[in-house]
């Protein structure tokens, strides 16, 4: 249900399709990253399974970072909590 993700000297914590750190930069970066990643980088078939892990390697590659700990979670539950971030949004750029 959760993965720990170690960037540096900071660490950042997935659950529930956001991520959460004690740094506020790395936080908003990684929470962008897993937005423009699920709607815009990620092959269909990335998307299915445990996102949560994906989306965390996926993380890790991009910011040079390691996965420290990860709790498995239910596949449905998970799909469920990532619907979300596959929709986009009218004022959402294109750009970023």
């Amino acid at each position: 249900m959760s993965v720990l993700l170690r960037i540096g000297k900071n660490k950042a914590i997935l659950r529930g399709g956001e991520w959460r750190s004690a740094s506020v930069p790395l936080e908003e970066a990684l929470n962008g990253f897993t937005r423009r990643w699920v709607q815009r980088e990620a092959q269909s078939a990335e998307l299915q399974g445990d996102l949560e892990h994906r989306i965390a390697a996926a993380a890790a590659q991009r910011f040079q970072g390691r996965i420290g700990l990860q709790l498995d979670s239910e596949v449905r539950l998970n799909q469920r909590q990532y619907l979300n971030l596959r929709q986009l949004h009218l004022f959402d750029s294109l750009d970023s």
